[in-house]
């Protein structure tokens, strides 16, 4: 590695990583990151769930939730089972935590039944989502990818060793979901203290980088004894190796839903372990050494598939649950992303294909989708 590209990794936070892979150039490692998260557009289950007040019926003009006119009523469904209409309600939360304005926020959680609620800040990172009570429960909700610190944030895809309070003991994780979330940990618990939120249940959300902030905060706070109701997130990149998956499905078991659009490129990244041969193949067989480099990276950086339910889901609003069958969906996936570059044979042009496919990951994209399922006649 050049002087030059050393300083560069260096910067981006790609010190640790560049050490362990001496050989790749600086390119390479910067191609890997460019499939990460970019910023968007600005207890038992219950067989008959009670009907809150958390609803569409509560939308102000001030949200400006996209793609919210003409729908019929979706009311929030207190369950640990999956809900369709608590899947919609998630998208909304982790919309709002964008939203910049306290004023608009609190004005909408109040009209959505919230009687209180504490904006989330993360050292160095900002804001980060929020807390909000509404009484009989505790939503928690995380925003995606926003600042450029949060740009650099995911391009820390080397993995470390887990936090001891998340219980997995060998689990390793991405560097820079674990660099956020030790920064919101302490003032989150505060704030449920002060919300009495480890006595109730709670509901956790996010899109993109929130949805994986979602998951490491409910596998803490289950660890802790807290009541995680469930867990919705939306087009959310993977976090760690295969020992932290098992700690999550052990824990969250049939709480946690995840819904991808089947085009958006950030769910499936960073690229699973097994799938590192289809995944070198987006560069042209023109360049084996760039080829065989990208692959020894996908093996080092060891991640593993994500637990959780997975719904792909259609432009048109329809869902289509994965089943068991994720990683071969990733294996061609990604073959059928190198066949599409088959004719490219330089990186400004992978470069450039990626960059469009992230138009299917942006969270009003998700919401304009989902709210399909609930329009009235028009």
């Amino acid at each position: 590695m050049s002087d030059s590209s050393a300083v560069a990794c260096a910067y981006l936070g790609f010190s640790r990583l560049c050490s362990k892979t001496r050989s790749y150039p600086l390119k390479l490692v910067l191609l890997l990151s460019m499939f990460l998260p970019t910023p968007g557009l600005s207890s038992e289950s219950s067989s008959e769930p009670n009907t809150h007040d958390w609803s569409t019926l509560g939308n102000l003009p001030t949200s400006e939730i996209p793609c919210s006119d003409n729908l019929s009523p979706v009311h929030f469904q207190n369950t640990d089972s999956y809900s369709l209409e608590n899947a919609y309600l998630s998208l909304n939360a982790s919309w709002l935590s964008h939203n910049r304005s306290l004023e608009n926020k609190h004005a909408q959680l109040l009209n959505w039944g919230f009687k209180r609620f504490k904006e989330l800040p993360s050292e160095d990172f900002g804001t980060r989502g929020y807390v909000a009570d509404h009484g009989e429960f505790i939503l928690i909700a995380f925003r995606g990818t926003e600042s450029r610190k949060d740009l650099f944030s995911n391009a820390l895809f080397y993995q470390s060793e887990a936090p001891k309070y998340l219980g997995a003991k060998g689990a390793w994780m991405h560097q820079g979901m674990k660099n956020i979330y030790s920064g919101l940990r302490k003032e989150m618990n505060e704030i449920l203290v002060e919300f009495d939120g480890k006595n109730k249940p709670i509901y956790l959300a996010g899109h993109s980088l929130g949805g994986s902030l979602a998951v490491i905060a409910a596998l803490d706070l289950a660890n802790s004894g807290a009541d995680i109701k469930s867990v919705y997130t939306f087009g959310m990149p993977k976090i760690g190796n295969s020992i932290l998956g098992h700690k999550v499905r052990s824990v969250l078991g049939n709480k946690y839903f995840r819904i991808n659009i089947e085009s958006d490129i950030t769910s499936r990244v960073p690229p699973a372990k097994e799938t590192a041969d289809d995944f070198s193949n987006i560069i042209s067989e023109s360049n084996p050494k760039l080829r065989n480099n990208l692959k020894t990276l996908v093996n080092s950086i060891n991640y593993a598939t994500e637990t959780g339910s997975l719904q792909l889901l259609g432009k048109n609003g329809d869902l289509s649950p994965l089943g068991s069958g994720e990683l071969d969906f990733e294996h061609r996936y990604w073959k059928k992303i190198s066949n599409v570059l088959s004719d490219r044979d330089d990186l400004q042009g992978v470069i450039e294909f990626v960059a469009s496919r992230f138009t299917d990951h942006a969270p009003n994209i998700y919401i304009c989708a989902m709210s399909k399922n609930f329009i009235t006649s028009k």
